[in-house]
């Protein structure tokens, strides 16, 4: 078989109208059959959880704790300051920047994630 295969497993459906989301069973397409998304669960779209809408929070601390994630793995290597500074340039900060054009997030909440970065790379324990 060629061509585009759905995987049951992985997908989900949400039924939205008039911008509010109407509770039905499942999504039939031929013999493909998709469950839709339960009360209180979400999805994820490149790595942000969403549902109608975006959970700004949510995504601002998993997205702070995979750079948090990132930056104490390269931070606690060997690796020289100037190649350290490198890689997390090229590997772990891009994780924010590409939420920070698409998200509205509170400047105290960016300072805080600021101050786990500095401590980070100071060596210092979260």
């Amino acid at each position: 078989m060629s061509g585009l295969e759905w995987n049951e497993k992985k997908c989900n459906v949400v039924h939205v109208r008039k911008g509010i989301e109407v509770n039905a069973t499942r999504f039939k397409a031929g013999q493909l059959k998709v469950d839709c998304i339960k009360d209180g669960t979400h999805y994820k779209f490149l790595g942000a959880p969403e549902r109608l809408l975006q959970n700004e929070k949510l995504t601002l601390s998993n997205t702070a704790n995979v750079c948090l994630q990132m930056l104490y793995a390269i931070w606690s290597s060997p690796l020289s300051d100037g190649n350290g500074l490198i890689v997390s340039n090229q590997f772990a900060l891009p994780e924010l920047c590409y939420l920070m054009k698409s998200l509205h997030w509170n400047v105290t909440d960016l300072r805080n994630i600021d101050k786990q970065v500095l401590r980070t790379r100071r060596k210092e324990p979260a």
